[in-house]
């Protein structure tokens, strides 16, 4: 039988209320203490069956996310030293170059034809060796120069004006290829032109070159590539240069990669190999006296070479070309822990 309530007993008790022996109230509805605890306690179970996502796999030096199954290999070679894992990065980022290089359908580059391709297109640089010659690099050039930084702006290159006097997917190896033929073959000209040039004049005969007649030549070769027009072509080479950098370093700026190292993953290493590298390194020990010998027969053949006015030339340009690629580096160090912090975030 149900309880019977009076009217203000009615206006106490809501509906779905119910009324114990001792004249508590408790309503039975969805407001409930137990109700609402219930509810709460089945949220908090179903959040708890929701699968944690899969742990990132990043590279243990730049903390790239990299291919989980060469991560894999990796990690399970034993002995891994600090080398073994720069080597590991180094091999991720140049299997990413690779995979960049042919997406966007770069050419092969033919090295031993390369000096050939270069000189044909002197006749092209010519002209731009007449005073206030038109050209999107000396322009830009020129802009450095008027900013405060003709007093030594090979040092304090930067920003935009870094990136449209690279050389693309040529790297360093192309650029450097490329200073030397401009040099060799334009610098008479570039130190007649300096004498009414005003903006030939404040850079130098090697400042000139590498941010001019380099990167002149570099947009011509790249047009010549690709099939594009001037701007285009430009465009294209501030896109690649990390990968050129990647994959057509100078060879100075290779990193070393010992036996056992492919290039795209670290392979195993024998003993017989490691004793190997070591009898290499005991026969290099032997063979200093031979490169002291070298030495001395470079230093008298570079004075041969300053009688001809050529190193003269060429020592600025390869230290302009140097600070570049330092600040070149340094903008790639940033932009990973760029990168890192977006990916730690």
């Amino acid at each position: 039988m149900s309880p019977t309530f009076t009217p203000q007993e009615k206006e106490n008790n809501p509906p779905g209320a119910s009324q114990t022996g001792d004249g508590a109230v408790y309503n039975s509805g969805a407001d409930s203490p137990l109700s609402t605890t219930s509810s709460s306690f089945f949220k908090g179970m179903e959040v708890d069956k929701e699968p944690s996502p899969p742990p990132k796999s990043l590279c243990p030096m730049c903390k790239v996310e990299v291919d989980p199954e060469i991560l894999a290999e990796f990690k399970s070679q034993p002995n891994q030293r600090i080398r073994e894992q720069q080597q590991f990065c180094e091999s991720h980022k140049v299997r990413s170059a690779l995979q960049q290089w042919e997406q966007r359908k770069y050419p092969t580059i033919a090295w031993d034809q390369f000096e050939t391709r270069v000189q044909s297109l002197f006749p092209a640089l010519e002209k731009l060796l007449v005073p206030d010659a038109p050209s999107y690099y000396r322009n830009t050039l020129d802009g450095i120069l008027a900013s405060g930084k003709a007093k030594n702006f090979r040092l304090t290159i930067d920003g935009k004006a870094l990136e449209v006097i690279t050389c693309g997917y040529y790297g360093t190896k192309g650029a450097s290829l490329m200073l030397d033929a401009v040099v060799a073959r334009f610098s008479r000209s570039l130190r007649r032109l300096a004498a009414t040039d005003r903006i030939v004049k404040t850079a130098g005969v090697a400042g000139y070159a590498q941010c001019v007649l380099v990167p002149e030549l570099a947009m011509r070769l790249v047009k010549q590539d690709m099939g594009v027009d001037d701007e285009e072509a430009r465009q294209i080479m501030r896109e690649s240069m990390d990968i050129g950098q990647k994959l057509n370093p100078e060879a100075n700026d290779v990193v070393p990669v010992p036996a056992g190292f492919d290039g795209l993953g670290l392979v195993a290493q024998s003993d017989e190999e490691e004793e190997d590298e070591e009898e290499n390194d005991e026969d290099e020990e032997e063979e200093e006296p031979e490169e002291e010998e070298d030495k001395e027969n470079e230093g008298s053949r570079e004075e041969d070479d300053k009688q001809a006015g050529y190193l003269e030339d060429k020592k600025p340009a390869m230290q302009a070309m140097q600070s570049i690629q330092a600040v070149q580096a340094r903008q790639a160090r940033e932009k990973n822990q760029s990168k890192d912090t977006e990916i730690k975030g």
